[in-house]
């Protein structure tokens, strides 16, 4: 059975708000490169057929953290860059949405890897020969000349962690939201009390029949978070 291989890059990611409000950005994926491991995944030998009819984004390869899709693929001979945007929040979330943090973290250039998880294909793996050493760098040791694409994801490493502690600091992401994606990351502080957000009251009416305080607590829950624009039926 062929192993599944995961490279991970550090890519300039572009984000931008598109129209209908999600946050995209643009990726390279692979390039052809000698990485760290002293191999080349050529881009041309990328079969991704299988990926782009569910074409997830993951955080960290976690199957049970998605939080996109890739919109497109360019392929290219040096490398392959790709479009991906990340799920807006619903309306019926309270909390911490892990799309938001990510989308956060990249726009303030905290969170730059992008990783991809792949299978070589029959015949699609080789050490390096001596053509391949003088066309990619003589540290060449393995190319993968025909690959499968079987996901993508968005990974904490590579990533600034000055950065990091620098968006907590300016409140563009919790700490908690930090330390999440980043397990490995150093003590985070938390917000300084001057930039904490000035927290808004609302004095709000509620009508509720004499059936008891379970039901007046329930109804003031919805009240606020109706208010707050996170109704939840």
């Amino acid at each position: 059975m062929t192993a599944t291989t995961m490279k991970t890059y550090a890519a300039e990611m572009k984000a931008a708000k598109s129209q209908a409000g999600e946050t995209t950005f643009t990726a390279t994926i692979t390039t052809a490169a000698i990485d760290r491991d002293n191999e080349v995944v050529i881009p041309a030998g990328m079969n991704a057929k299988h990926y782009e009819q569910n074409p997830v984004l993951l955080y960290a390869h976690d199957p049970a953290r998605p939080i996109g899709k890739m919109l497109s693929l360019r392929r290219g001979e040096s490398a392959i860059d790709a479009d991906f945007a990340l799920a807006p929040r619903p309306a019926t979330h309270e909390g911490e949405w892990l799309p938001d943090t990510i989308g956060a973290l990249i726009k303030f250039g905290a969170l730059r890897g992008v990783s991809v998880s792949f299978k070589p294909m029959d015949g699609g793996v080789r050490n390096a020969t001596k053509a391949d050493r003088e066309r990619f760098g003589q540290t060449a040791q393995r190319v993968y000349s025909k690959w499968l694409l079987l996901e993508v994801s968005i990974v904490a490493i590579p990533s600034n962690q000055d950065a990091l502690i620098s968006a907590v600091s300016k409140g563009i992401v919790t700490a908690a939201a930090a330390k999440s994606i980043c397990c490995s990351l150093p003590s985070i502080p938390e917000l300084p009390a001057a930039v904490v957000a000035e927290v808004k009251h609302h004095r709000i009416t509620i009508a509720v029949p004499s059936i008891g305080a379970d039901a007046v607590r329930i109804a003031a829950r919805r009240e606020l978070a109706r208010l707050r624009g996170r109704f939840r039926a």
